[in-house]
């Protein structure tokens, strides 16, 4: 007689291989060690693939800005938000195209053909997949600093059509450390383009601040936000002296909070202003 306890799993053997027979305890032990690793590893996977993406975005980011600083060491002013209607600051568009060609963008000029590839942050592109927005060229998800892209900070006596055709000239600037150049930035349009918090999702190519500026002074209203905290609660920015941050939301408006646009930095509109 063997001496081994009957509740001992035992070997089996059939056809020359040897089973072995688990009782459902330990079937039950082996599926909650199994959950276990998961629910530790899941996180931790989402946690990587959120810094992935938002490693590219950051490049993007990083690229888009060095061209808008070459381009103002180059002319002595920065790039305009928009010369009219087909020439934007990420590109141009002809015979009223929607389309707009990044290869002709005013700071793209400097750059080799093969070398003006930007990618669409892929937070951005998620968002936008399925809507036929995702492939096409509206700023890549990221807002540039009207501040800066115009003179409707300077205080002239007044403003001239002129005013949204050239940047302000970097003599002007005081503290290029705390002064935003591009921003993670988003929208959500309805049906018939306007601006809607619950409508679908669309890249918007400015960085708003929170009060419309004209002559230099804040004037009448707030402006609609656009910087989109969609890193985790943050925002990729880039500033006028070349470096990049994530920065949190400061405040938004309505419900558009709610799909985390919003302003950025303190309620002065300090990071906007160039002096």
């Amino acid at each position: 007689m063997s001496d081994i306890p009957k509740n001992i799993s035992e070997p089996k053997r059939a056809c020359g291989r040897i089973f072995f027979k688990f009782s459902f305890n330990e079937l039950l032990i082996v599926l909650f060690i199994l959950a276990l690793f998961s629910a530790m590893a899941i996180p931790m996977l989402k946690k990587i693939r959120s810094g992935m993406k938002r490693a590219v975005c950051t490049d993007s980011i990083m690229k888009i800005n060095r061209l808008c600083l070459r381009y103002s060491e180059e002319n002595g002013y920065f790039p305009p938000i928009s010369s009219d209607r087909n020439s934007m600051w990420f590109g141009m568009r002809y015979n009223n195209n929607p389309q707009y060609d990044w290869a002709d963008a005013p700071i793209a000029q400097s750059l080799s053909y093969k070398n003006r590839f930007v990618a669409i942050c892929p937070e951005m592109y998620q968002l936008l997949s399925g809507s036929g927005r995702e492939n096409s060229n509206y700023g890549f998800g990221f807002g540039y600093n009207k501040s800066v892209g115009s003179l409707q900070m300077l205080p002239f006596e007044k403003m001239d059509e002129n005013a949204d055709k050239r940047g302000i000239e970097i003599s002007r600037i005081s503290n290029p450390k705390s002064l935003m150049l591009f921003a993670d930035t988003a929208t959500r349009l309805d049906s018939e383009g306007g601006r809607e918090p619950q409508g679908e999702w669309a890249m918007y190519p400015f960085a708003e601040s929170s009060s419309y500026y004209r002559e230099g002074r804040s004037v009448w209203g707030s402006n609609t936000p656009s910087v989109h905290f969609r890193h985790s609660g943050k925002a990729n920015v880039s500033w006028v002296d070349g470096h990049v941050s994530l920065e949190k939301l400061g405040k938004s408006r309505g419900d558009w909070g709610k799909s985390c646009i919003g302003y950025l930095g303190p309620v002065d509109d300090r990071y906007f202003k160039p002096f």
